[in-house]
């Protein structure tokens, strides 16, 4: 754990933050989609990277995001959990580090590679939509349509289903960058992200590209302010 924080962030020393934390349900029957909200700091002080790590995985590292100015919290997603544990949120501001640790608990494991599939016929579809802004903030909420399924591995294992999952989110307002997210294995189907939007103006257009480990990948441009 201690080599993954010091590779995405050199340097830094942990802190902790009331405004930091992970929020999630007392408990959630299916491990395959655990809703978590992530808070971030306050507007003023919303972090430029965050990741999260889900610490009894397989695949420890869910995700990691880069933030853009006009990004703020709180983040709300999806995960996947192999059994009740610990998940950490890092969220580097400035020259600071702040962690904050909760412990989710699930009923069955939701890490499980599960059958072989045909992929759905709306796979890579993006949906988004922002509520009227308010205070020059506006709620937003993207969906990308797709399995996100974990490697399976035999007896001596050897992989003999390489995973299928989006391996990267990417989120401009008229090129300028507002996040970039890296996904692991352990983002749920169907990757879902809620957030808060600064100051949409009419006239702006908000893209959205995906890329995942099949080679396959797509985009979609939404109109802001309307």
């Amino acid at each position: 754990m201690r080599a993954t924080i010091d590779n995405l962030f050199p340097d830094l020393p942990i802190d902790t933050s009331d405004a930091v934390a992970i929020e999630g349900p007392e408990i959630t029957d299916d491990g395959a989609h655990v809703p978590v909200r992530l808070r971030l700091g306050t507007q003023r002080d919303t972090p430029h990277r965050i990741a999260l790590v889900a610490s009894a995985n397989p695949h420890p590292l869910v995700a990691t995001l880069d933030l853009g100015e006009r990004f703020s919290g709180p983040l709300a997603l999806r995960i996947k959990l192999a059994r009740s544990q610990s998940v950490i949120l890092l969220a580097a501001t400035g020259q600071r580090l702040y962690a904050a640790t909760t412990f989710l608990k699930i009923v069955a494991s939701g890490c499980n590679p599960g059958q072989d599939e045909t992929p759905p016929t709306d796979l890579g579809t993006i949906r988004f939509r922002h509520d009227p802004p308010r205070e020059g903030m506006a709620d937003a909420r993207l969906l990308i349509r797709h399995p996100m399924r974990v490697e399976q591995r035999d007896a001596s294992d050897i992989v003999s289903r390489p995973a299928n999952h989006i391996t990267m989110i990417n989120v401009d307002i008229d090129g300028n960058p507002l996040l970039g997210m890296a996904c692991g294995q352990s983002v749920a189907a169907d990757p879902y992200l809620a957030f808060r939007l600064r100051t949409p103006q009419a006239g702006e257009t908000l893209e959205i590209g995906w890329r995942d480990t099949q080679g396959r990948g797509g985009d979609a441009r939404f109109p802001l302010g309307i």
